[in-house]
């Protein structure tokens, strides 16, 4: 699963270049067909990695207790956060501006020291404004991972059973109502993002934390569903949710109506909060069952075709 969510990530970034983004940094004009893909894969490719990471927490957290989880976690995560911080990202601005910047090298990385903590909320109008390039879900990824560990923690007694893996599978109806509480849940959690912060903007807290506000709650949504998934059984041993058959079209079908529902915020990243609370909420619901019905059929496909021993899954897999 973690491969195909990769090969959408080469997708997204590649189609960036002829999207007609103020900043990406490649501009090859604009393509519709490219716009349309890049939208496409923006509503599942990050959820994805996040519903992936909260997938396995559980069993990481009983394998290393909380303790364990949390040095796994900041050496995975936290340590290389820092590193990045430190000596990656200033030196790969200093690279990028050395032909306009003022001063040596070390120069800039005192002033980039320096910056730790400016916050910045809006939209990215230059590449220089992302400050944390492609590096910005690590940070966030590792403050979740923290948050649910103080929540299970304070939660005691109670997480522990609420979070116990069944030893017997959900039935049918309370999986479809758990898929679609998360449904909507997604969508009022986006929708009301999107009256307060326009979808393209960016919250920055420079060294520390950059993403986009409205996506937050979906993350954090994602990574709750994948705990979840995990200690309902959910795609262990070979299971699938429903069926590719009935996934696969509903898929097609709301990819359809996303492009069509779509067009509104496609067209106008900048200004979704100008946009009719009528429209947002449509336009949220649609882009969170498609998100919904994406993870699972990539899942679905992923249990099907690929959970088997193989030197080349096992390749790709361990250098994903």
């Amino acid at each position: 699963v973690r491969v195909l969510a990769l090969f959408g990530v080469i997708l997204f970034h590649a189609s960036g270049a002829y999207a007609n983004i103020p900043y990406w940094s490649v501009q090859n004009g604009t393509s519709n067909l490219a716009i349309g893909i890049r939208e496409l894969v923006d509503v599942f490719i990050m959820p994805l990695f996040f519903f992936l990471a909260g997938y396995f927490t559980l069993s990481s957290l009983r394998k290393k207790g909380s303790w364990g989880f949390f040095k796994s976690k900041f050496w995975e995560l936290g340590f290389a956060w820092i590193v990045i911080v430190i000596l990656v990202l200033p030196f790969s601005w200093w690279i990028v501006n050395r032909h306009t910047a003022t001063g040596s090298y070390l120069t800039t990385w005192f002033n980039w020291i320096q910056s730790a903590g400016q916050t910045r909320l809006g939209v990215f109008e230059t590449p220089a404004q992302s400050v944390h390039l492609h590096f910005w879900f690590i940070s966030l990824l590792f403050v979740l991972f923290i948050v649910f560990l103080l929540i299970y923690k304070l939660a005691g007694n109670y997480a522990g059973v609420r979070f116990s893996i069944e030893k017997t599978e959900l039935t049918y109806r309370k999986t479809a109502l758990a898929i679609l509480t998360f449904g909507i849940v997604c969508t009022v959690g986006y929708f009301v993002s999107l009256l307060v912060v326009p979808d393209a903007s960016w919250l920055t807290i420079n060294l520390f934390l950059e993403f986009q506000p409205s996506k937050l709650f979906i993350f954090a949504a994602c990574c709750g569903l994948g705990i979840f998934a995990y200690s309902k059984n959910w795609f262990t041993d070979g299971k699938q949710i429903g069926k590719l058959s009935t996934w696969v079209p509903a898929t097609i079908l709301l990819s359809a109506a996303f492009l069509m529902v779509g067009q509104g915020v496609f067209q106008n990243p900048l200004i979704t909060t100008a946009l009719t609370p009528a429209y947002l909420l449509l336009y949220a619901a649609v882009r969170s069952f498609l998100l919904l019905s994406v993870m699972i059929t990539i899942c679905s496909i992923g249990v099907r075709y690929f959970n088997r021993p193989s030197r080349t899954i096992s390749s790709i897999a361990s250098n994903s």
